[in-house]
């Protein structure tokens, strides 16, 4: 950014580096505010706003701007914002434990909170050399690994699934539009590695219209894999120790221990497809359950008898179906999901990112 002072007999320009793009666009750095040469500041397209007096040391905020992505783990929360900074708090204290600077538009935590992975934003890499998926460690913020990815990559990263354990990654890549709004089409390549790299560990091919990533039970040896879309006829396998074991009817919502995964079933109506019920299956193959639950698009375990649905924000009864905690509503625009961290539901509202106990 140029700033131009007018103040003087003649012009003085004065140049400055803000920080890398923080999701779509290059340009979205377009606010500026300043009362004179020195004390300016700058904001964003979605909130951020610096102040450029900072840059010549470390950049500091005063507002990070809207959430992107909630996750949490062990005692804290991760917050990808607007800013381009994934903040990890204590949502008990309040306290930051600390801040990441990769701009993400999604974050995954292991179910401890000492192991994050984020996602570059798909849309707009063409403006930031960086498309990777990279693997944190915490508290420190050190990384762990890098899956590298750049504009001009032949596969590019579409979404991903971080192992409750931190120990494995499950990765989706397929092909971009050449002006990045969006996948191609498939096939989609799934495959799953350590965290750390090496060999590939499981892989597959998904032609279905859409892609969806493989689930992890909470210990990692039971993986959950859709083999189709939300629609009438679509299964699910599932592997231990990546090894097909069985197949069930409906597609995958999630895992609420090593030995239950939940399940959406949809039928046809007219002109479009419509949500059925849901169905608890045992990791053989056994139905369990049938709870009377609205359409999940996943889970997160709360005990034996309750989940919470991030879309939803809300917490249910596996045995009734009851609505205990949260509106019952989907998450509106933005759709941000929720986390859940302990005995707090943390969740945005508006810009802001708040912790309700549950």
């Amino acid at each position: 950014m140029i700033v131009v002072n007018l103040s003087g007999a003649s012009p003085v320009q004065n140049s400055y580096t803000l920080p890398s793009p923080d999701s779509v666009d290059a340009d979205s750095w377009g606010g500026y505010a300043a009362t004179s040469a020195s004390n300016w500041y700058a904001g964003n397209n979605y909130g951020a706003l610096l102040d450029g007096r900072t840059l010549a040391s470390t950049p500091k905020y005063l507002a990070l701007g809207a959430p992107f992505s909630i996750a949490g783990g062990g005692s804290v929360a991760a917050v990808a914002t607007g800013s381009g900074q994934i903040v990890v708090v204590n949502p008990q204290t309040s306290a930051v434990q600390t801040i990441i600077n990769f701009p993400s538009a999604k974050i995954q935590m292991s179910s401890d909170g000492t192991v994050l992975a984020a996602m570059a934003p798909m849309y707009g890499s063409q403006f930031r050399p960086d498309e990777s998926i990279t693997v944190f460690s915490l508290p420190s913020g050190s990384v762990l690994n890098t899956f590298p990815y750049s504009y001009t990559s032949a596969q590019q990263p579409l979404d991903f699934t971080l192992a409750p354990t931190g120990t494995l990654l499950a990765q989706v890549t397929g092909t971009l539009f050449p002006d990045q709004v969006g996948p191609l089409g498939p096939p989609y390549a799934r495959q799953v590695t350590a965290v750390t790299g090496g060999p590939v560990l499981w892989s597959d091919s998904q032609i279905a219209a859409t892609f969806s990533s493989v689930l992890f039970s909470p210990d990692a040896t039971l993986m959950a894999v859709a083999e189709g879309l939300q629609a009438p006829g679509t299964g699910t396998n599932i592997y231990q120790n990546f090894t097909l074991t069985t197949a069930v009817s409906g597609w995958p919502v999630g895992w609420i221990d090593n030995s239950r995964l939940l399940t959406n079933t949809y039928v046809d109506s007219e002109a479009s497809v419509v949500y059925s019920g849901a169905t608890i299956y045992s990791a053989s193959g056994a139905v369990l359950a049938t709870p009377a639950l609205p359409e999940l698009q996943n889970l997160e375990t709360v005990n034996a008898d309750s989940i919470y649905s991030p879309d939803r924000n809300s917490i249910y009864s596996l045995t009734t179906g009851q609505l205990i905690f949260g509106s019952g509503n989907v998450v509106g625009l933005p759709n941000v999901a929720g986390a859940l961290v302990g005995s707090y539901v943390v969740y945005p509202v508006g810009p802001l990112v708040v912790a309700v106990a549950d």
